[in-house]
């Protein structure tokens, strides 16, 4: 038997391996991915004593050793990253569907040692030192090739066809828009070969490190409430799936207040989030 799961993390499945059948127990949004890959056709029975838990039995008759082990690679690398939902801070703002797939590279910070995992301080260094202190080119290119390759990888998990989507970021002011989460989702873009389109804040909002929670929300409801004041939106958006790439997830706020406000006011159909880094805590920095 083998389980794939991590803590804090939606992503779970076991695979039982027996001498003529080959068992999958997933949970819901696992088995969805599961359906959406190309080998797909997998029926699905839900579990008896678990409402959202589904298992899939695998003759082997039928499907090809290939077909396990192509499952079994997918599922080590995809929880190898954290797939992310609503947590207790923010649930009670948002319905649970304004973001359908939401995976993150990597803590920020290891849990056990409380220090920067390579991947954070990847972050860190380039959001918060670069460009004020000195770097020597090979760091800063060190530091750029480790935020790109997890943003990719994070992206290859999930089995769409990126070339169906538009990537963006976070809105943000015409002054800031040089800022590492529209670096790292126009390069994600360019290298998926796909469209970027970035949403300008017509003013600067209020520092949300120095905000509660709902104190965000409440910012960002308002921004979107008030869109022809407050923004310059691409209609491109409309009736399209939307990428939205960030550097760092913490309580989720303006991911989630961004995926409702493009659902509800273009339409957009699936919208997926992927961040370079997730913070150990949910809430904000109050």
């Amino acid at each position: 038997m083998c389980e794939y799961r991590r803590d804090r993390s939606k992503f779970w499945m076991k695979i039982f391996i027996e001498e003529k059948l080959v068992k999958i127990c997933a949970n819901a949004m696992v088995r969805k991915l599961l359906d959406l890959m190309p080998f797909s056709g997998l029926y699905w029975n839900r579990s008896k004593n678990y409402d959202d838990i589904y298992i899939a039995s695998l003759s082997n008759d039928i499907y090809e050793k290939e077909t396990v082990d192509g499952i079994q690679n997918w599922a080590m690398r995809s929880n190898r990253h954290l797939w992310l939902g609503l947590n207790k801070n923010i649930k009670d703002f948002f319905h649970g569907d304004e973001v359908d797939y939401c995976i993150a590279g990597d803590w920020n910070f290891d849990v056990e040692t409380r220090t920067r995992t390579p991947i954070g301080n990847a972050e860190y260094q380039m959001k918060y030192r670069f460009p004020i202190c000195s770097f020597e080119s090979y760091e800063v290119s060190k530091y750029n090739e480790m935020l790109n390759e997890i943003i990719l990888d994070c992206l290859y998990c999930m089995p769409f066809s990126w070339n169906h989507f538009i990537f963006t970021t976070i809105p943000a002011v015409k002054e800031q828009q040089d800022r590492l989460a529209w670096d790292l989702a126009k390069r994600a873009a360019e290298t998926m070969g796909v469209s970027f389109r970035g949403v300008t804040l017509l003013q600067d909002k209020p520092q949300m490190k120095e905000q509660l929670v709902e104190n965000k929300i409440k910012i960002w409801k308002n921004i979107f409430c008030c869109q022809n004041q407050n923004l310059l939106v691409p209609q491109a958006f409309y009736e399209k799936n939307i990428c939205i790439i960030d550097d760092l997830y913490q309580s989720g706020a303006s991911i989630w207040c961004f995926a409702e406000f493009l659902k509800k006011r273009y339409n957009a159909k699936t919208i997926v989030a992927v961040t370079a880094v997730k913070a150990l805590k949910d809430g904000g920095n109050k």
